[in-house]
């Protein structure tokens, strides 16, 4: 059933040739790799026969050969997006005899790159969940990972033999995956310190705390007592360690000409630098809730702390660069919501203090207009970005 809801959103019907139960449409995907020109729909039919193979079991050639899709895709978003007029395409120096010409008339057009910007967030969202599975412990993954025979190398390095090689001839050694126990601050400073496995790692390391703190989050709707107290002061010691344990430089917004920082490298720092903030405001979130019965001013000085962890997704917004919208995690909308519901909030709280509101106003804007960018290719910003000035829909945001 799963397979045939994902076929039947991606898939047309002439492609699939009618209803089919999964594993006659895994075999026709599978029948697919042997042409050579791939047509938009062939793309998703061989995607999703991953999906089914990973539904079935987990194995490391899975992950390896979803990594290995991932990079022949940011290979050709890059060929038919972000070549410059007047330049050669890249793609005649392959003798793979793939032809895209018939890819090319399609990509012509706005709804075809929308189209394609869709297919790539799946491959690329895959890709992600993969390498979390082989990364990062969790009640979910532990049970697969025991399944699994996992070598003592990172995703990254596994399917990159360039990169092990490079790594093994300076020092020797291989990047290790974090264990079970590692705080968050470990694995970040563990994961910095190797700058050939930089890349989207430290993306994922800041996504394993935003699921920490989402299960904080769960467990205070559940529970409650001294186990969440303890798990709150953990996480807030946990991120204190990881601003110490990175160089200042890299929670600074601020493209670091310094150490040479290219325009990729500022936007991944700034797409790990989002997810941070927001994990920080949820956090933050937390531990004014789990305070609701503390002093009157202390509670004030909760609500300060939200408010500045909410003004420096503000300032990573300040840094973005119109270019890099094309590579952003549109899920990274919820996180701009919720710190515009916070300034939002906040407009209302000092609606008579004229500099509060007007300050308040003008992140507001920024943040509504940075959504309404990222509508251009992603409907769920755009929905968001229509909720924002909803005062009642703020208030729910909030408090949820």
């Amino acid at each position: 059933m799963a397979i045939y809801a994902v076929s039947a959103r991606f898939a047309s019907p002439d492609v699939l040739g009618g209803p089919a139960s999964s594993k006659p449409f895994a075999q026709f995907a599978m029948n697919l790799n042997q042409g050579s020109d791939l047509t938009m729909d062939e793309l998703k039919a061989s995607l999703l026969l991953y999906v089914y193979e990973m539904s079935e079991t987990v194995r490391w050639d899975t992950v390896a050969e979803i990594a290995r899709i991932t990079r022949m895709a940011e290979l050709y978003y890059a060929l038919h997006f972000d070549s410059r007029p007047g330049e050669p395409r890249k793609a005649s120096t392959f003798d793979d005899g793939m032809s895209l010409r018939s890819q090319e008339r399609e990509i012509s057009s706005g709804l075809a790159a929308e189209e394609w910007n869709s297919v790539w967030w799946c491959i690329y969202s895959l890709d992600t969940s993969c390498s979390a599975v082989a990364s990062f412990s969790n009640p979910i993954t532990d049970n697969l990972q025991a399944k699994m025979a996992l070598p003592a190398t990172s995703v990254s390095e596994f399917t990159n033999p360039s990169l092990c090689d490079q790594e093994s001839s300076e020092d020797g050694s291989q990047f290790m995956i974090p264990s079970a126990g590692a705080k968050h601050w470990e694995t970040m400073s563990m994961i910095f310190s190797k700058a050939s496995c930089r890349n989207r790692n430290l993306y994922f390391g800041t996504c394993s705390l935003m699921r920490a703190v989402t299960d904080l989050r769960s467990l205070m709707i559940r529970s409650g007592g001294r186990d969440i107290q303890k798990r709150l002061h953990e996480l807030e010691s946990d991120c204190t360690a990881t601003s110490f344990a990175l160089p200042p430089w890299f929670f600074n917004a601020t493209r670091n000409f310094g150490v040479a920082e290219t325009d990729e490298e500022h936007q991944r720092r700034l797409d790990v630098l989002l997810v941070w903030s927001g994990a920080n405001v949820l956090l933050s979130i937390c531990a004014a809730k789990i305070s609701t019965q503390s002093a009157c001013s202390e509670l004030q000085v909760l609500w300060l702390t939200i408010l500045s962890k909410a003004k420096e997704t503000v300032r990573i917004i300040q840094n973005w660069k119109p270019g890099y919208f094309k590579a952003i995690d549109p899920m990274c909308s919820y996180l701009i919501l919720l710190s515009a519901s916070v300034l939002a909030f906040d407009g209302e709280l000092g609606s008579t203090n004229t500099s509060t509101t007007s300050q308040s106003s003008e992140h507001l804007d920024l943040l509504q207009l940075f959504l309404n960018q990222m509508g251009i290719n992603w409907p769920v910003a755009c929905r968001l970005a229509s909720t924002s000035s909803s005062k009642p829909y703020i208030k729910e945001n909030l408090e949820s």
